[in-house]
């Protein structure tokens, strides 16, 4: 997409709950979800800043392009953080008779017995980054979870490449 299609379709403002913010929004199907997807740009001074737009519009077509060699990153994070969760955690709602351990009880529970499971089980919530710096090109995808519906999972990702992930 070009930056002007990208002013023409998204929205400029102050953000609702913190006035003094601006954000940039923008509805566009996202083929790795296969799904339209709002996306949400934090401090963009104006539509009219060249290097802010320049680096909106470099994450905008990375995000257009994203394959399944990222869902494949999301599988395997997904996986990891699944594991570690049943592994320590108690759930109260999870009953744990006729199991050895909770970590068995916690998997009966949930259903998710692979890295795909785990993955399938995700919900996205937002897709969004703050782009105050514009040397930073990282963009947050945030999904609910049901293993840690308390925090939920967000992968940090740029260059096609997930770098943070945090719970």
């Amino acid at each position: 997409m070009t930056q002007e299609e990208i002013i023409n379709k998204g929205s400029f403002g102050l953000n609702e709950p913190h006035k003094s913010f601006t954000e940039f929004k923008i509805t566009l199907h996202l083929k790795l979800f296969n799904k339209e997807q709002e996306i949400v740009f934090y401090n963009l001074p104006s539509v009219d800043s060249k290097p802010h737009m320049s680096l909106i519009t470099e994450i905008i077509n990375e995000l257009l392009e994203l394959d399944n060699d990222v869902k494949d990153q999301f599988k395997e994070e997904a996986w990891k953080h699944y594991q570690t969760c049943i592994e320590i955690t108690s759930y109260g709602m999870v009953p744990d008779e006729g199991f050895e351990n909770e970590r068995d009880a916690n998997e009966a529970y949930f259903k998710i017995y692979t890295k795909d499971d785990a993955y399938n089980a995700l919900t996205l919530d937002e897709i969004q980054t703050d782009i105050e710096d514009i040397n930073s090109k990282g963009y947050h995808f945030s999904f609910d979870c049901p293993w840690d519906d308390e925090h939920g999972l967000t992968f940090s990702v740029s260059n096609r490449k997930i770098y943070d992930v945090c719970c």
